[in-house]
């Protein structure tokens, strides 16, 4: 259907801005662990500074969170989470 075409062509420009789409968990699996570290905070940091419980957060912890933020694209008509539902993780939306 054109609609999911059209969605699926918006989350990829969206989340490859660049129009480039890359093996990001391969390429960071070949990291050594500091670098890898290092790529995830750096990716992360945009997020950790406007968020104020992440920005006040010790360094340490805000390293944690680098490591494991995972980005999520999602449209307006898509439903993250209902009431009543239990989660499995956190949304910061941005």
């Amino acid at each position: 259907p054109l609609e999911l075409r059209d969605k699926v062509r918006d989350f990829y420009a969206i989340r490859y801005p660049e129009g480039r789409v890359l093996e990001e968990d391969a390429i960071l699996s070949e990291l050594p662990n500091h670098l890898r570290e290092e790529l995830l905070r750096h990716a992360a940091r945009e997020l950790i500074q406007v968020v104020p419980m992440l920005s006040s957060s010790p360094v340490l912890l805000t390293h944690k969170f680098a490591a494991v933020i995972v980005p999520v694209v999602s449209f307006p008509e898509e439903t993250l989470c209902q009431e009543g539902h239990f989660g499995d993780c956190m949304y910061f939306i941005h």
